[in-house]
């Protein structure tokens, strides 16, 4: 039931006017678009912002075990939001600022990996020497590539993108993670952990195409001013969505949690406003929606103000590959001192090439391979109130597991043995003390967020993500409507770009309408 505070913050079938600003969605990107709006002098109200956007951001899924809600390893944070808002200061704050990575192999092998790329070279050196040097300048060129190509990542204009690109590096926009890595490497583990960390969470299979622009898009990120560094956010993605609510609270946004959304006003061909779901109207001539595209467009806009083009676009089919978020709760720490030595590291483990492979088979026909791809992350060890004394919360993305729309029950224990198997293989002796597994699928999000599930399925070709960004964020022909929902961002996590670009277009637009 709404609070009394809430109550009076409804517009009760009202006409409100006096905005400059509508923000529909408190994801990270839309309270990052609302921060920017506010910060820059528009008055601007910021509608739905329920949920874990405003509370801990935490889940108990077994007695005194908590999960956090987003991602935890973040390694795409945008850089110019932080500036611009001046997000430490809010609250923001690093548990880790550079996430050391143990990478974990079928064999029983073991790699570490310091958080600065072009420092570990020792580390390959270690595991094999004759391919120290080769990857050594194999680091160098795909950094170079991943800074050149930041432009379309970023779904913003790339006009010479061909002239900053060499030719090596155009190849490895275009080729497949599996040639890439044959043609460079011969030590089976680091073509394993590259192949692996190309296909997290990616629907691509590492023999496909364009397979290996996934991993220079996450090398194109920067964590605390490190290129493709990993850092854990005190709190995760709920701290940093904290510190953004911070900063739009600092800029004098008006927060209204309780009041949703029917429909945009379209009127001339252009943004007027939102129709509340009480019957009321909030009249404004900038609206930036953070939902999915589906909601979005065909939901609050109507297919009657897009073209057929761009609805078929918001049409295509989600891949079939999904991935898992995966949550063990652990009575006690592992009982080996390699394991212990590692909690507070980014845990990875990397299949064997064929082992990779017959993961992504067994997904695109609907089944559960062992072991899986995982990324891992033991969040109770930076903040010890997330798991009892003595217990350890471990987070981890699963990958690749099939992608369903609806609730599987059957599926998520299968994914939950696959998981577990995958984790002994981390951390030996750690399945004797899992007293829970909490697994999350794309129709598990899709019900606590209202987001379509296809929303939560393992991302497509870098450059179909591309070219699906810059038609959402730009194309919907319909003037003062701005787009930063999840198809908005290139890549596996959410950093905030898309909202900060979706205000600064807002702004833009804004300044030529005042000139005219």
């Amino acid at each position: 039931m709404a609070t009394k505070t809430e109550e009076t913050r409804k517009t009760g079938g009202r006409i409100e006017g006096g905005f400059d600003a509508i923000v529909i969605g408190a994801s990270t990107d839309g309270l990052a678009a609302a921060a920017m709006l506010g910060k820059a002098g528009f008055k601007t109200v910021l509608l739905g912002a329920g949920g874990a956007a405003l509370d801990e951001g935490r889940r108990e899924f077994a007695p005194g075990f908590f999960a956090l809600d987003g991602d935890l390893v973040m390694g795409a944070l945008d850089p110019q939001l932080v500036e611009a808002l001046d997000l430490y200061r809010h609250g923001l704050e690093l548990a880790s600022r550079r996430l050391e990575t143990v990478y974990f192999f079928d064999d029983g092998g073991a790699l570490l990996m310091e958080g600065d790329l072009y420092r570990t070279r020792e580390s390959v050196a270690a595991m094999s020497p004759r391919d120290a040097d080769a990857y050594a300048d194999f680091v160098e060129t795909a950094l170079d590539a991943a800074r050149a190509l930041r432009p379309l990542f970023e779904t913003g204009p790339a006009p010479a993108l061909a002239e900053a690109l060499s030719s090596e590096s155009e190849r490895f926009l275009s080729a497949s993670s599996e040639d890439i890595v044959d043609s460079l490497f011969e030590d089976a583990h680091l073509r394993a952990l590259l192949e692996a960390e190309a296909a997290l969470r990616s629907a691509a299979r590492p023999s496909e195409a364009f397979s290996f622009a996934a991993l220079l898009r996450r090398w194109a990120g920067e964590a605390a001013g490190l290129q493709a560094a990993s850092a854990y956010p005190a709190g995760g993605a709920p701290g940093l969505r904290r510190a953004l609510r911070r900063a739009a609270q600092a800029a004098n946004v008006d927060f209204r949690p309780s009041v949703g959304v029917a429909r945009v006003l379209v009127e001339w061909d252009g943004a007027a406003g939102v129709q509340t779901d009480d019957g009321g109207q909030i009249r404004a001539p900038i609206v930036v929606n953070a939902l999915s595209a589906r909601q979005a467009f065909l939901d609050l806009v109507g297919p009657e103000h897009i073209n057929i083009e761009f609805q078929a676009a918001l049409a295509a089919p989600a891949p079939r590959i999904a991935s898992a978020r995966v949550n063990f709760a652990l009575t006690g720490a592992p009982g080996d001192e390699r394991t212990r030595a590692n909690l507070s590291r980014r845990l990875f483990f990397a299949p064997s090439r064929e082992g990779l492979r017959g993961a992504y088979a067994a997904a695109r026909r609907g089944d559960v391979a062992s072991p899986l791809v995982m990324e891992a992350l033991i969040p109770s060890v930076f903040d010890p109130a997330l798991a009892p004394k003595n217990g350890l919360v471990v987070s981890a993305w699963a990958h690749p597991v099939p992608f369903k729309a609806e609730k599987d029950d059957a599926l998520a224990e299968r994914i939950g043995e696959a998981a577990r198997e995958t984790l002994e293989k981390i951390a030996p002796g750690a399945a004797a003390r899992i007293a829970a597994v909490d697994v999350r699928l794309p129709a598990d999000e899709a019900a606590a967020s209202g987001a379509p599930a296809e929303v939560f399925a393992a991302r497509s070709s870098v450059l179909d993500q591309w070219a699906r960004a810059r038609r959402f964020a730009g194309a919907s022909g319909i003037e003062g409507y701005y787009f930063c929902g999840p198809e908005a961002e290139i890549g596996r996590e959410s950093g905030g770009g898309a909202g900060r670009r979706a205000a600064a277009a807002a702004m833009q637009h804004a300044k030529m309408r005042a000139r005219s």
